[in-house]
C-alpha cells in the first residue's frame, strides 16, 4: 500500500470514528424546553446602575431588540447580546421594582 493510501486510510477511519462519537453525543442530550421569549418592552423606559461609576443609565432597545445603555458619566456602553444576559437584566429590573 502507497504512503498515500495509507494515510487516506487513517483519515478515514478517524472521520468514521468521529461520525460514531457525534451521533452517541447528539442522541444522549435531550433538548430543552423553550421559555417564552422575554418581551422588549421589559425594558423600555427603565433604568439601572452603571456598574462602573454608580450613576444611573437608561436601557435603550438597539435595532434587533436588544436591550443596552450608555453612561453619560463615565462612557461605558454595554451590549446585552445574549439570551441568558437579557433574562439576568430582566431579572435584575425586576428586583429593583420590589
Amino acid at each position: 500500500m502507497s504512503k498515500k493510501k495509507s494515510f487516506l486510510h487513517k483519515v478515514d477511519r478517524v472521520a468514521e470514528k468521529l461520525l460514531r462519537w457525534a451521533s452517541e453525543v447528539v442522541s444522549v442530550h435531550e433538548p430543552e424546553p423553550l421559555e417564552p421569549p422575554i418581551s422588549p418592552s421589559t425594558f423600555e423606559g427603565k433604568a439601572i446602575e452603571c456598574f462602573l461609576c454608580g450613576g444611573r443609565v437608561e436601557i435603550k432597545l438597539s435595532k434587533k431588540n436588544r436591550p443596552y445603555f450608555h453612561c453619560l458619566d463615565c462612557y461605558l456602553q454595554c451590549f446585552i447580546r445574549g439570551d441568558a444576559g437579557i433574562k439576568r437584566l430582566a431579572r435584575l429590573i425586576e428586583g429593583d421594582q420590589e
